[in-house]
């Protein structure tokens, strides 16, 4: 790398400048290379002449030394090294015993680690060299230097280097005079030998730059020679030949000249022509487009006058023949509206009129909801319509739901009306994302199992009227016009088209769109990382997969079964709560298995089916399973299922099941468009609401618990919504507010209170928590009349108003103090014609009021009684543990369900019990609690010994 950086630095200097830096740099790193090596040399010398002389001092002074020591003559010794001190760098004498003693030391030497075996220390830190000699005996002297003789003493010396250092800092001095003497000159030697070898290139190059500005070409004068002089006679060549190249090119430029300006002349009048057709082309092309828009119109406008008086039509009474007519009428009559739909959009496209709406779209919710249209047929015609959405792909976007529905409907009923067994699979992917733009591109893929399409008829399929084979048209019917609508749509939405298929094997349709993303919606969240695992079983492989994809993009945990007898097995073990089995047609037997599992083993079975509905086969499976879900499946109905069942005994679900078969049955034929959601925990107040609201004409929907009614809520929207108050998990306040913050701003549902027992000051805090109205339990038909016209403006009915009636009215017409005015005034009149005896009191159970609450309806009355007195034992159990344990919250929550459920059935004792401890609750009252709830079960033992004691079954309520 430093390589390539010095070699692109080097590009950019001139030639001069390289050939200087090629000469300079070399002799400078050689000169300096020498004199190095000369400098360490002398250096290196100097240290071993120093030493040499150290040493030749050492053993000189040892020798004379000998007597001192061995006579022990101090004056002697000292003497003699004061005399020896200070010369030839001497700095320090010390003479040592055998022991290293100290006998005489003259010097300033710190030294005192004396090692025989290191006889020589250099010491660069103090700069000195430190001797330690031994001094051998007189008597033997001539053998010491085989080391025989005894040594008397050690002779320690201390030179410094001084005199050495001295001389390297001159060495160094003079060496850099002499490199510096060197450079200069190196670098005047360089620079002349740059000069002369780039002034004939720089002259070179200032020829070339004549011929680069079209200047007059010139011979080069080059008097050098070798190289330089070769490449001045090529140059001159090169300019000669250069100078008739260009004559020649001149002249054919002009002549090119001439011919071009010969074309453009021709080509601009051919231009006039082209555009004038085109401008007439296009005038006719929207002329027509035009005319069949307005046709169109104008033909769908009394077509749908003919489809709105069939439907009329089909009120009246007609006989068997008469209804086959209009039933023929009809469906020609759609087939041709079809048709008509289609050439709009057609022309509409081809006239570029059509334009995107853009809104934030649910992908999910939007495909599930245009596949669920051909639940229909799919069913009659038994065959899988399956939906993958895969992980990674977003759910909310910016898109034309109307326009991509459009394009995905057109693609699914080709599929359903060419494939006869069978599946058919959507999938959803992301194929581009493009961040920096918050967008991402989709593809949407349709595969069925159908005829196919040949590979010589697939070009032709997305040309308008055009189908792959003519006999289609006769045998499967359509106008040819679907895909080509499909193909301008997708490319308006910058996307593509095209299809993969193999004759008889089936055909794959896919398309792409550029989606902008759209901030996520808060969504309904489940809770199933913690809850048992969920049996599943599904025969067709797509179907399992779409299943799979579900359960884990909620990660609900799941096992699956391999085969019927595993999935058995699984539902055997009591650790699993929930079972999800799903059947076909072909499937033989699958009532008595599902009736063998229901009869066997407790655990709650949803089955999915693809099964015709309303054929003998659903109807049984539907009374069989726990939850019955048609396909195509949708993934909130699967979850919605599955949260359902968590937690709950099985008992509990069969009563369930009883009135979620009502919320099919409740709504009129007749509707006057009115739809309401009634809420409330309470099996009988819903029931009871239910059958009320079934008197009307009006759309019914039930919910069981505040997350039922947000969920329902944000499916749809409601004209008017009954809320029971004291609710487990979510209760009716919170319902509200979360109702109210999820709503549209230009959509507003009116929620109406329903509260079995309200406290001073209650009913205006709801008011302030945003209900527009509330109803004290028991509520009649006659208040829910008042309530549905006071908030909705429609008169669902004309009878005239009771004594009764005229209460609610004016409850809901006055403003407050007028209407406890008028309310104390009413109540004064009925006191007087009244036959009720206030000192009477109170029966266990009493039929005629039981009756009357049931909307004087016995069959009611008697299902409203059954189901309080079914709960009264799981409510004893409830009441006494959470008495003892001394959890009044949980206390509370069931004696006001249980207050409510009162209001329905004629129990007056059990109904002023319940209103007692409720306040007592309430207020806090924790004196007369304990003896309240001791009386509220003493009348529950009551009530069942009264059920135990009399047959409810055959009891005469008129």
């Amino acid at each position: 790398m430093a390589f390539y950086l010095s070699s692109k630095k080097a590009m950019k200097l001139s030639l001069k400048q390289q050939i200087f830096l090629a000469v300079f740099i070399p002799c400078l790193v050689i000169s300096s290379t020498i004199l190095w090596y000369f400098f360490n040399e002398q250096h290196q010398n100097n240290q071993q002449e120093f030493t040499q002389n150290a040493k030749r001092i050492s053993n000189s002074l040892s020798e004379t030394l000998i007597y001192g020591i061995k006579f022990n003559n101090t004056a002697f010794l000292e003497k003699i090294t004061r005399q020896a001190l200070n010369k030839d760098s001497l700095s320090s004498i010390n003479i040592l015993d055998t022991q290293f003693q100290s006998i005489s030391n003259i010097g300033s030497s710190e030294h005192t680690n004396y090692d025989i075996s290191k006889p020589t220390i250099y010491n660069e830190q103090d700069a000195c060299i430190h001797f330690l000699i031994p001094i051998y005996d007189l008597i033997d002297h001539s053998n010491h230097l085989n080391n025989n003789a005894p040594i008397i003493g050690y002779l320690a010396l201390e030179f410094s280097t001084n005199p050495i250092t001295i001389k390297k800092y001159k060495m160094i001095s003079l060496y850099l005079f002499a490199g510096f003497i060197s450079a200069i000159l190196f670098a005047i030697y360089a620079f002349y030998i740059s000069r002369k070898i780039s002034s004939p290139v720089i002259n070179l190059n200032e020829k070339l730059l004549k011929f680069n500005d079209n200047q007059d070409i010139d011979f080069i004068a080059f008097n050098g020679e070798g190289e330089l002089k070769l490449l001045s006679d090529n140059i001159n060549t090169l300019a000669k030949n250069l100078r008739i190249t260009q004559e020649e090119l001149q002249t054919s430029t002009d002549q090119d000249n001439q011919d071009l300006k010969q074309h453009l002349e021709n080509i601009e009048i051919q231009n006039i022509e082209l555009e004038m057709a085109r401008r007439e082309a296009t005038e006719a092309n929207n002329a027509k487009s035009e005319f069949l828009a307005n046709m169109s119109h104008e033909i769908r406008t009394p077509l749908n006058g003919i489809i709105g008086f069939l439907n009329q039509l089909k009120k009246t009474k007609l006989t068997k023949k008469q209804e086959s007519f209009i039933e023929t009428i009809g469906i020609s009559s759609q087939g041709l509206r079809y048709l008509i739909d289609g050439i709009l959009d057609l022309s509409k496209l081809e006239a570029g009129k059509l334009s995107l709406e853009l809104r934030e779209v649910n992908l999910r919710e939007s495909i599930e909801e245009t596949l669920h249209l051909f639940a229909p047929e799919i069913q009659h015609k038994n065959i899988e319509l399956n939906y993958i959405h895969y992980h990674d792909t977003p759910f909310d976007f910016m898109l034309d739901a109307v326009r991509f529905r459009q394009i995905l409907s057109n693609l699914v009923a080709n599929a359903v009306k060419f494939t006869s067994q069978g599946e058919i699979t959507v999938r959803v992917m992301v194929e581009n994302s493009h961040p920096n733009e918050n967008q991402v591109t989709l593809k949407i893929s349709v595969q069925d199992t159908g005829v196919g399409i040949k590979k010589n008829q697939q070009d032709r399929i997305f040309n308008a009227f055009n189908q792959a084979d003519p006999s289609t048209t006769r045998k499967f019917g359509g106008t040819g016009l679907g895909l080509v609508i499909c193909k301008k749509l997708v490319e308006q939405m910058d996307g593509d088209i095209s299809v993969e298929s193999e004759e008889s094997k089936g055909s794959t349709f896919w398309f792409t769109i550029k989606a902008t993303l759209a901030p996520s919606k808060p969504i309904i969240k489940y809770n199933f990382a913690d809850k048992n695992p969920v049996i599943i079983f599904e025969n067709n492989p797509t179907s399992l997969l779409t299943l799979e994809h579900h359960l884990n993009s909620v990660n609900c945990p799941f096992i699956t079964a391999e085969n019927i007898e595993n999935f058995i097995s699984l539902c055997q073990n009591e650790q699993y709560k929930t079972a999800i089995i799903g059947i076909n047609h072909k499937q033989k037997q699958f009532d008595t298995t599902i009736q063998d599992i229901q009869s066997k083993h407790p655990i709650q079975l949803i089955v999915l089916s693809n099964l015709e509905y309303g054929s003998r086969e659903q109807k049984i499976i539907e009374r069989l399973a726990h939850r019955y879900l048609s396909k195509p499946l949708r993934q909130q109905d699967i979850l919605n299922a599955i949260s359902k069942f968590e937690n709950k005994p099985a008992q509990q679900i069969h009563q369930r099941r009883k009135i979620d078969s009502m919320d099919s049955t409740l709504t009129k034929p007749e509707s006057t468009g009115i739809n309401i959601l009634a809420v409330d925990d309470n099996e009988i107040n819903l029931k009871l609401i239910s059958v009320i609201l079934s008197e009307f004409k009006v759309d019914i929907h039930l919910a069981r618990n505040g997350f039922e009614a947000l969920e329902k809520a944000n499916q749809q929207y409601f004209d008017l919504i009954f809320m029971d108050i004291q609710m487990p998990e979510m209760n009716g306040i919170e319902t509200t507010k979360a109702i109210r913050s999820s709503q549209p701003s230009q959509q507003y549902t009116s929620i109406i209170a329903l509260t079995a027992h309200a406290l001073a000051g209650e009913k205006e805090m709801l008011l302030q928590e945003g209900f527009d109205d509330y109803l004290t339990k028991p509520i009649d038909e006659q208040q829910i009349q008042a309530v549905i016209q006071k908030w909705t403006g429609m008169d669902i009915s004309a009878t005239d108003l009771s004594n009764n009636q005229l209460d609610y009215q004016l409850d809901y017409q006055l403003d407050y103090q007028l209407k406890n005015q008028l309310k104390n005034q009413i109540s004064q009149i009925k006191s007087t014609s009244s036959e009720y005896n206030k000192n009477e009191q109170p029966c266990i159970v009493d039929l005629k009021e039981g009756l009357s609450l049931a909307n004087n309806k016995p069959d009611l009355a008697q299902d409203m009684l059954n189901m309080l007195i079914d709960s009264l034992d799981d409510d004893y159990i409830k009441i006494e543990q959470y008495h003892q344990a001394n959890q009044n919250d949980e206390l509370l929550r069931v004696v006001h369900k249980l207050h409510g459920a009162t209001h329905y059935c004629g129990v007056p004792t059990l109904r002023d019990r319940t209103e007692q401890l409720e306040t007592a609750l309430k207020l806090g009252d924790t004196i007369n609690i304990p003896k309240l709830v001791e009386l509220l079960l003493n009348d529950i033992q009551d009530l069942l010994n009264w059920a135990k004691e009399n047959k409810i079954d055959i009891i005469d309520w008129r």
